[in-house]
């Protein structure tokens, strides 16, 4: 007689049901706000009505792009992680994250986290998904401070005001500093295992020799940031 499968276990069960019920009840409640808004959303539709279809066009199209290539970058950066997961996923990932980011309090905690669980979901290391997120956070850093930049340069071309130059040297600060950081990371996630071990010390002096448990996910933590070294960036 063949045993039943890991999936199909009561517990597993119960958390289903569990999970589509509060699913089930989370999306009741925004409904009922969505309804208490229904005059906000009739003064936006309103307001889309006499938009020019021409540059809604293009203003699709750009948030479409850039959701392709913010999908191009997490293939890329997971591929040298040895992680390949479809650009269709990660396209409708990047599409749920905006959203997150539009709706959720705790940004970009929260988004980061839906990242993370959805890389695991699809076959990648806890290391690999670490990585993908700690890359991907900086280069976006990079990306808005170089459009920061190209927005001063563009207002300083017509205004002599010092504030503009202050806002240069701010942003030029941030470029340099995330890139520096993209390139040396390495050092970063040196300096993230000697917090991890000075905290697992102060808690061993407060609270007497640590457990299995806390062994078991202090060296799973040092596993990680060690392989998250290893893993290899590309120019």
């Amino acid at each position: 007689m063949a045993s039943a499968g890991p999936d199909s276990s009561p517990g597993r069960d119960v958390k289903a049901v569990v999970r589509y019920l509060v699913g089930v009840a989370i999306g009741s409640v925004v409904l009922v706000l969505l309804f208490g808004k229904r005059g906000e959303l009739a003064a936006a539709w309103h307001h889309l009505a006499g938009a020019s279809a021409g540059w809604l066009t293009a203003a699709i199209s750009a948030e479409t792009l850039s959701l392709l290539t913010f999908a191009w970058l997490q293939r890329h950066v997971l591929r040298l992680s040895g992680t390949a997961i479809p650009m269709g996923g990660l396209f409708l990932l990047a599409l749920a994250n905006d959203a997150i980011a539009c709706t959720v309090p705790g940004e970009p905690a929260v988004s980061s986290a839906y990242r993370y669980r959805y890389y695991r979901r699809r076959g990648a290391s806890g290391a690999s998904a670490g990585w993908t997120i700690f890359t991907i956070l900086l280069a976006q850093a990079i990306g808005m401070s170089v459009l920061l930049l190209l927005g001063v340069i563009i207002a300083l071309a017509g205004s002599t005001s010092r504030l503009g130059a202050g806002v240069t040297i701010i942003g030029l600060v941030l470029v340099l500093s995330a890139g520096a950081i993209l390139i040396r990371r390495d050092l970063v996630l040196r300096f993230a295992s000697a917090a991890i071990r000075g905290v697992d010390r102060l808690t061993t002096r407060r609270h007497g020799p640590r457990d299995a448990d806390r062994a078991t996910i202090a060296a799973r933590i040092e596993r990680t940031l060690t392989r998250m070294r290893e893993i290899p960036l590309s120019p």
